[in-house]
């Protein structure tokens, strides 16, 4: 799944609602290295994350897992199931907000 570009200076939003109050983990893989991106999300809200440690003008390959260290799986309106996507921090000040609407697969 493409989640399109974002800048380094913006959070990184997925338009999934957490069912519940908990720290969810964003796995980056950047090249060799695999970064986790803490964030711990209250019940009601989208997954959000702060990307602004990542490296400008790179194509990331990113998973999400939950408290449990279960990565997520996700379903988008098509019913394609996902358990990892991408996404590209680009340099400037506009970005291309994701607007894929996102449910967690069985």
């Amino acid at each position: 799944m493409n989640l399109g570009c974002v800048t380094t200076c913006d959070v990184l939003t997925i338009s999934y609602t957490v069912p519940v109050t908990a720290d969810y983990t964003l796995l980056v893989d950047f090249g060799e290295q695999l970064i986790e991106i803490t964030a711990t999300i209250t019940i009601g809200n989208e997954l959000v994350f702060d990307i602004s440690g990542l490296n400008q003008d790179y194509t990331h390959t990113a998973q999400v897992k939950d408290a449990a260290g279960t990565v997520l799986s996700f379903i988008d309106v098509d019913l394609n199931v996902y358990d990892c996507f991408i996404f590209q921090t680009i340099i400037g000040l506009t970005s291309n907000v994701p607007s894929i609407n996102l449910t967690l697969a069985p």
